[in-house]
């Protein structure tokens, strides 16, 4: 049956922990060889319940890409849910910075402070050109 449902890629038809323990045991390119081989020469028949299980699975073609789809399809809307998320929470942020009296009012005196000792330096353009104070409100 999961041989069958993968084949089939159907998403409901199988749960998210099988399908990450079929990824953890599919064949790879080379196993996919020799299981296949093993069954052109009627070698399969002489194979116990494990290897018959792992013969069938190496008999659907593109079988990663096919359990990685069915993940993807599973985990989508979950995913999806977590960014947006995220992106309300940064969102969320940034209009509390943007908003907040106490940054302006860090800000103002940080500048104040660096414009008073470059200007105090004697050197020409020291002070932050383009920068005000009133810019911070």
């Amino acid at each position: 049956d999961v041989v069958r449902y993968v084949a089939g890629a159907d998403p409901a038809a199988m749960e998210e922990d099988t399908l990450w323990a079929l990824l953890a045991i599919a064949p790879d390119a080379e196993e996919e060889n020799l299981l296949r081989s093993a069954d052109g020469f009627g070698l399969a028949k002489n194979i116990d319940e494990i290897d018959a299980f792992m013969l069938k699975l190496a008999r659907v073609d593109a079988l990663r890409p096919k359990i990685e789809s069915l993940l993807t399809a599973m985990t989508f809307q979950n995913d999806v849910r977590d960014i947006l998320r995220t992106v309300e929470f940064v969102e969320t942020l940034a209009r509390e910075v943007m908003q907040s009296k106490q940054l302006k009012t860090f800000m103002r005196y940080a500048l104040e402070v660096h414009n008073y000792i470059a200007a105090a330096s004697g050197k020409e353009n020291a002070a932050i050109s383009g920068f005000k104070v009133d810019a911070l409100e």
